[in-house]
């Protein structure tokens, strides 16, 4: 909503919000998968994924 508002505010709560969520994903996975895929790896490979939209 933030976008369509052109609200900057929201719209870098947003990022910051989704920038957290891939620190914490990238950690579970590594954690999960006992580092055979390593969180930099994850970090790299999320914050491409959602960049690209």
């Amino acid at each position: 909503m933030a976008t369509g508002e052109e609200n900057a505010e929201g719209q870098e709560q947003a990022r910051a919000e989704l920038d957290q969520y891939i620190l914490d994903q990238a950690a579970f996975l590594d954690s999960a998968t006992e580092g055979r895929v390593p969180a930099d790896a994850l970090e790299e490979g999320l914050t491409h994924m959602w960049n690209s939209y």
